[in-house]
């Protein structure tokens, strides 16, 4: 394969790997995630 091959495959996944790394401070538990932070909390779901 070609380096330029590699890049395309290369980049994308570190962008996706490192939002799921920035995103995880977001998410506290599985109610957070599954209600997305929202003000209403538990009660969306």
């Amino acid at each position: 394969m070609h380096w330029i091959d590699w890049c395309i495959l290369i980049i994308p996944v570190s962008c996706v790997m490192w939002l799921a790394f920035y995103s995880r401070r977001y998410a506290r538990g599985v109610a957070d995630f599954l209600a997305a932070g929202r003000v209403a909390g538990r009660y969306v779901i």
